[in-house]
């Protein structure tokens, strides 16, 4: 059993005593507590993504890993160069954004030429942007947010 003196993550574990073992809570505890790696989304509008990713990471020395389940993006797992800093970013060619928030939009089907889709938590825009990828911008995104104060960084976003 945890202790009383927990954090919100065990007690909210802790509810799944009965299926998940002492051992593999600590486990997910001691993930949670791990620093997540920086994940990078080539926009396949503006680049190669095999191709992008090999020259970057050439150029800037990142030591890179393939996410299993989407094509156009990596994990950087060193990196001597800054994946923020680089030209490359600023124009948009590729997005930075955790491997956790490209699972929505892998799991999509594009069965519809140019598809409607209504994005209701759009900022920053990560998912916004793989959503204009995914959908070859030959659909039409609806990106909302119900704050007005994280609008800004949305539009920068979707200018890029």
């Amino acid at each position: 059993m945890l202790d009383p003196g927990m954090d919100k993550l065990a007690a909210s574990l802790a509810r799944f005593a009965d299926i998940l073992t002492p051992a593999e809570i600590r486990q997910i505890l001691t993930l949670q507590k791990a620093p997540l790696p920086t994940g990078i989304r080539i926009n396949s509008l503006k680049a190669t993504p095999d191709t992008a990713m090999q020259a970057l990471a050439e150029r800037y020395q990142w030591e890179v890993q393939p996410i299993s389940f989407c094509k156009s993006a990596w994990l950087i797992k060193s990196a001597d160069v800054a994946p923020g800093g680089t030209i490359e970013h600023r124009l948009g060619t590729y997005y930075l954004q955790d491997a956790a928030s490209m699972v929505p939009v892998c799991l999509l089907s594009y069965n519809v030429q140019g598809p409607l889709i209504l994005d209701m938590a759009a900022s920053p825009g990560g998912k916004t942007t793989h959503l204009i990828d995914r959908s070859q911008d030959l659909g039409f995104v609806l990106a909302n947010y119900g704050s007005r104060s994280r609008m800004p960084a949305l539009r920068s976003v979707l200018a890029s």
